[in-house]
């Protein structure tokens, strides 16, 4: 039986009895929805490539990657919506007061994408200068980026509502909700797109904005009757100042991982054989990225069951095991039948250069998974403790990395690929390093804390009382759950 302590004070998921079954069925919506989200891009693609010729296709896809990689790097700080309302939300006012906020922000970068697309000035810097696009590039830009302009405020409100779902173990409703969004894609593209004759960036844009409407609107409209909406007040709200301290470096620590495909690939352009080692490296990542997606479990699965230690100790169990398989199928994939199968006539490589390079960059990415791994734990282990700062920290201590080499040595004697993979590695190992520091002093307790994150900040004037209190509460769920 549950006390009163437990009962009262801790939320949902800290009651909730935690098995390895439990988080199995917890976890498989998701990973279904993570791989789920990596094949709408080729669904597009595949469109484009239908109503374009051969001299269209090249223009149009080059346009629509151009505006794609533009639109999510500004409002890509609305990612953070999921876990940050997996951790805050726990009562209507905490609902209303974190879509205030991230309505707000969404508001935000929104105009910026409107400026963007609208200044002139502006955006020839952007897609001219920047990202080196040519001037018919540029102009079917245009369009597309402003469709994208309502991007920003769908991707917090889903990322809210999903955040909702994950916190009241229901994962299936994001796994449904994705689910809607790819079908809805799909039926777009080819059931309405490939047989009218639009750019690349409008039908991107569109095939986006109508697959993320149907996904918002599900895991809204699935909230009715959750807590998160029907309780009127379950402990304190964080006050707008408290919530940008919290929401805000997490924020700019998605922002800030943005520079890094751009970075790895100016690295490649330094490096010799650049077009080869890029080429590789594109196919490389899209595939490799499929399969890793499922480590993007680990943030939903630690912001809502890390609540005691012997939790936490089933969960760094079971990500373990996940990543010790995708080691394995990743080391599968640089075999040479299977790079044959995959590559050659999956993806149609047929140049025998990128091939042997596809494969060496295959070889130096094993150990990736357990670096990434790590660097998901430890952000989701801030995320939980409230010490948010670390995350952006770490971001940009990996970034700084990055930027040495990128301005630093003579590379051309390298191959790309191997820089490339080592570089992005080396980004994860510094970054999870800077964050492991924030683990000291109160850091690690505070992340197990199963208390709210507002009622934890009420107690941030008496620390050790507040520590006490932690590892009380999680010796007392432990108790109660073996």
């Amino acid at each position: 039986m549950t006390s009163t302590l437990v009962s009262a004070e801790a939320p949902a998921s800290a009651r909730s009895p935690i098995t390895l079954g439990f988080l199995i069925r917890f976890s498989g919506p998701l990973v279904a929805t993570f791989l789920m989200m990596a094949a709408a891009a080729p669904i597009i693609v595949h469109g484009i490539s239908w109503i374009k010729d051969a001299e269209g296709e090249r223009v149009h896809l080059s346009a629509f990657l151009l505006v794609g990689a533009v639109a999510v790097f500004i409002y890509s700080p609305m990612f953070v919506s999921r876990d940050v309302a997996n951790r805050t939300v726990t009562d209507r006012a905490s609902f209303v007061r974190s879509t205030w906020f991230f309505m707000f922000w969404s508001a935000v970068a929104a105009v910026i994408l409107l400026w963007v697309g609208q200044v002139d000035a502006v955006r020839h810097f952007v897609f001219g200068k920047v990202l080196h696009g040519t001037a018919e590039t540029e102009h079917l830009a245009i369009n597309g980026l402003r469709l994208f302009a309502v991007m920003p405020f769908l991707a917090a409100l889903r990322g809210l509502g999903q955040g909702c779902h994950i916190n009241n173990g229901e994962t299936w409703h994001v796994g449904i909700g994705t689910a809607l969004r790819l079908v809805a894609i799909a039926v777009f593209v080819y059931g309405f797109a490939v047989w009218h004759d639009m750019s690349g960036p409008v039908l991107g844009a569109l095939t986006y904005l109508i697959g993320m409407t149907v996904e918002t609107a599900y895991v809204l409209f699935t909230l009715r009757g959750k807590p998160q909406l029907t309780r009127i007040e379950s402990g304190p709200t964080l006050t707008f100042r408290q919530f940008t301290r919290y929401a805000g470096p997490l924020m700019l620590g998605s922002f800030l991982l943005q520079f890094c495909p751009p970075m790895l690939i100016y690295i490649i352009n330094r490096a010799g054989l650049p077009a080869e080692n890029a080429a590789a490296f594109s196919v490389t990542r899209d595939c490799f990225w499929f399969v890793v997606s499922v480590l993007l479990i680990v943030p939903p699965l630690v912001v809502t069951h890390a609540t005691s230690l012997r939790n936490l100790r089933l969960l760094l169990g079971l990500c373990v095991a996940v990543t010790a398989v995708l080691t394995a199928l990743t080391g599968l994939l640089a075999m040479p039948a299977v790079r044959d199968e995959v590559f050659v006539r999956v993806f149609r490589v047929n140049n025998e250069t990128i091939l042997s390079l596809i494969s060496v960059g295959l070889l130096w990415v094993l150990p990736t998974p357990a670096l990434m791994f790590l660097n998901y734990l430890v952000a989701a282990l801030h995320t939980r403790s409230g010490r948010t700062g670390w995350v952006t920290a770490g971001n940009l201590a990996g970034l700084l990395f990055l930027l040495a080499v990128a301005v630093g040595p003579d590379l051309s004697d390298n191959r790309g690929i191997v820089l490339a993979v080592v570089c992005n590695a080396v980004f994860l190992l510094v970054s999870t390093l800077v964050q492991a520091i924030g683990l000291f002093g109160g850091g690690f307790a505070a992340a197990i804390d199963p208390s709210s994150l507002a009622e934890r900040l009420q107690n941030r004037h008496r620390p050790a009382a507040a520590t006490a209190e932690s590892v009380t509460r999680s010796a007392e769920i432990d108790r109660q759950r073996v």
